[in-house]
């Protein structure tokens, strides 16, 4: 066996790395700032224990390549063992020694690895920083308060390109649901005055569109008996209107997500406790203000948490969950859907581990996308493309988009082909993050990783305003008030 050595041993600080030599190696392809040669990446490439610590991608390359790490036993733990400067306008994808892939490198991005554990091929490898010094994926806009009292259960989704609506429950009075119109001109937001749609202990909110005048917002209802209730929220310029709440649940209703089938239809999935935790949907038929739930239907049979649903087209809909009746595994079902009745197919895993704050998003009709939290990896941020053809689940190879414990993780659709994730980054203070993913055909390249709040950030929900801007609603660590921000991608 080769024996063991450190390959960089990169001896500054993060900071230091951060601030000095941008370049790195320097434009002359000398030592630079770390002082060790660079070697260049210009075709897909397997390092090795005799590989340079310093690897480039030149900025002339005109392909996604990948990026294999070497042997870990051959390696020593511990410092930084490799500096990847991607100087290309493509993701560099980075795999472990057995082809598994562990991420990706965005265009414009330097990163640093270390290897936390030597004890096997493919070894535990951890993202020490990431560092883009110009053109970030992601340009944050100001933080803007919407309700100025504890704030959690957020939910939010797009009424327009200028203007979303946010659900959410108000700690300051008395847990009530609350909603609140948030108007967007460029990068600026203007809340308008909250509304209260719930007198009731509200929690486990969330709210979708019906149409620019229309929303319709599920939860859990405390102060009745925790029953699973809807509340159609209709909207005339920045006022809010209630209508009367109906339930849909006679139990106790966890785990809650909605998204709407069609102007007078929408699907709403979650936990039913009165049936043995089971995950259950129930189609909310819509006329008006008035909502009429039609028959639950049993779509996991087993105790189902971390539920989260979008929409396919007006005749299918996609859940996924964390199935506890099968050693919580990621699992995805299609709910094909008649008139009111919803019949679910063959349940599908997309994640051979405990699976958890599950978020899916519709790329076509025939795609999607699902985030979350890997507990069988170090519960990093993870995300997987599931392609869909009639009722039949096709999980992608996961990709890893945040290398530490990463929860609060919330995802919404830029494009076909591009989306946004939000989390909480466990690595990084817990601080509010956002990523940048790029899809080709059943690959993810995640870009820049960004900060938003710079602060613990719980209840993270995003939602789309154009191919190019979406808002983040959060609960901000400083002062735990609802708040909110533009994300838009850079040029």
């Amino acid at each position: 066996m080769a024996e063991k050595r450190p390959l960089c041993q990169y001896a500054g600080t993060i900071e230091e790395l951060r601030l000095g030599d941008t370049t790195v190696g320097g434009a002359s392809g000398g030592a630079g700032a770390i002082g060790i040669a660079p070697e260049y990446i210009t075709a897909n490439k397997t390092l090795t224990s005799s590989s340079s610590g310093y690897q480039v991608v030149d900025s002339a390359n005109s392909a996604n390549y990948a990026l294999t790490l070497p042997d870990a036993t051959t390696i020593s733990e511990g410092a930084i063992m490799f500096i990847v400067q991607n100087d290309s306008g493509f993701a560099l994808t980075l795999k472990n020694d057995s082809s598994g892939v562990l991420g990706s490198i965005g265009a414009g991005v330097t990163a640093a690895f270390s290897l936390e554990d030597n004890t096997t091929t493919d070894g535990t490898w951890k993202r020490t920083f990431e560092y883009a010094p110009s053109g970030a994926d992601v340009i944050i806009g100001d933080d803007v308060v919407f309700e100025s009292a504890i704030t959690q259960y957020i939910s939010v989704t797009t009424l327009s390109g200028t203007q979303a609506l946010v659900c959410y429950q108000d700690n300051g009075n008395n847990n009530r649901g609350t909603a609140c119109i948030l108007d967007i001109v460029g990068s600026t937001i203007t809340p308008a005055i909250p509304v209260v749609f719930e007198s009731g202990n509200t929690t486990g909110i969330s709210v979708t569109t019906i149409s620019s005048t229309q929303a319709i917002v599920c939860y859990r209802d405390a102060g009745n008996s925790s029953l699973g209730t809807a509340c159609i929220l209709d909207i005339s310029g920045s006022t809010i209107t209630p209508a009367t709440p109906v339930v849909f649940n006679s139990a106790t209703s966890e785990s809650i997500s909605v998204t709407t089938l069609s102007s007078t239809q929408a699907i709403v999935c979650y936990q039913d406790g009165g049936n043995s935790s089971y995950g259950t949907a129930c189609i909310l038929d819509i006329s008006g203000s008035t909502i009429t739930p039609a028959t639950p239907v049993v779509f996991n049979s087993a105790s189902t948490s971390s539920t989260s649903v979008t929409t396919l087209n007006g005749t299918q809909a996609l859940v996924c969950y964390r199935d506890t009746g099968n050693n919580q595994f990621g699992t995805a079902c299609i709910l094909d859907i008649s008139g009111s009745t919803i019949t679910p197919t063959t349940p599908v895993v997309f994640e051979s581990a405990a699976t958890s704050i599950t978020s899916v998003t519709t790329l076509s009709s025939s795609q999607a996308i699902v985030c979350y939290r890997d507990g069988g990896n170090s519960n990093f941020g993870t995300a997987c493309i599931l392609d869909i053809s009639g009722s039949t689940i096709t999980p992608g190879t996961p990709v890893v988009f945040n290398f530490a414990a990463s929860t609060q993780i919330s995802v919404t659709t830029l494009s076909s082909s591009r989306v946004l994730v939000c989390y909480q980054d466990g690595g990084n203070s817990s601080f509010g993050t956002a990523c940048i993913l790029d899809i080709s055909g059943s690959t993810i390249a995640a870009g820049n990783q960004v900060v938003f709040n710079s602060a613990d950030t719980q209840f993270n929900s995003v939602t789309t305003l154009s191919s190019t801007q979406a808002i983040v609603c959060y609960q901000d660590g400083n002062s735990t008030f609802g708040t909110s921000r533009t994300i838009s991608k850079g040029i």
